[in-house]
């Protein structure tokens, strides 16, 4: 199950639950294997016309790997269609996009709790 707090998305097909999540390394893996810098991919998801059905198997590819590392990329193009095809998968990307870059979303990442503490927001305050 996914825990936006830890910046995870769910995304569920074929019965099974998997979780996307868009760490350091997932996104190291993105670039590498499609080419392109982060800043260059998120540009392209906001026009749709230039997101493609191989670029949107890349993204859940790498933001499965952190919790799925087994998952291959023809894998990965199964999954997507288990879970409705391109749209359906890519919203999941997109939400996991967002929790893992809230500053470059709009929408903030719940404060995780030591900065709550910190913060004097906790149940100690």
């Amino acid at each position: 199950m996914g825990n936006p707090h830890k910046g995870e998305v769910s995304l569920t097909a074929g019965g099974e639950t998997y979780t996307l999540k868009y760490s350091v390394d997932a996104i190291c893996r993105l670039e590498e294997s499609t080419g392109k810098n982060l800043t260059t991919l998120m540009t392209e998801m906001a026009d749709a016309s230039k997101m493609s059905l191989t670029m949107t198997r890349h993204m859940v590819h790498a933001a499965l790997f952190e919790h799925h590392p087994e998952v291959t990329l023809k894998e990965a193009g199964e999954i997507m269609e288990a879970n409705g095809g391109m749209l359906q998968s890519l919203a999941k990307v997109v939400e996991a996009i967002q929790i893992a870059f809230p500053e470059a979303s709009g929408t903030p990442r719940p404060p995780n709790r030591a900065a709550r503490r910190k913060a004097g927001t906790g149940r100690a305050s």
